[in-house]
């Protein structure tokens, strides 16, 4: 969530991220307007999804089997430390705003 001009603003971004053989899942993330601009960029530019890139990241952290063995890709690495947050950032409390002012809207 951004404050810009006493304005909240939250973006939310859905990727679909294959989920075994075949089965795809919607996943709603929450990211900042420039980073998606930027990741959305850099997919293109390599001629890759954006959601492939997502979901190669989260298999590599995700599979403890593999850790040690999966090297992270190039697109990976790059976008690693593409998001900044505040040193007293607080992810609960973020959420738990986040989830008060969804369900005001639903």
């Amino acid at each position: 969530m951004r404050n810009l001009g006493g304005i909240a603003v939250t973006y939310r971004v859905q990727y679909v991220i294959r989920m075994g053989a075949g089965m795809n899942r919607k996943l709603t993330l929450s990211l900042d307007a420039t980073v998606i601009g930027k990741a959305k960029q850099y997919a293109s530019e390599q001629n890759e999804s954006l959601s492939g890139i997502v979901e190669g990241y989260l298999r590599a952290i995700t599979n403890p089997e593999e850790r040690g063995t999966i090297e992270i890709t190039p697109t990976v690495k790059e976008l690693l430390g593409s998001v900044t947050v505040p040193d007293d950032f607080d992810y609960g409390t973020e959420k738990h705003e986040y989830l008060k002012e969804k369900r005001l809207r639903d």
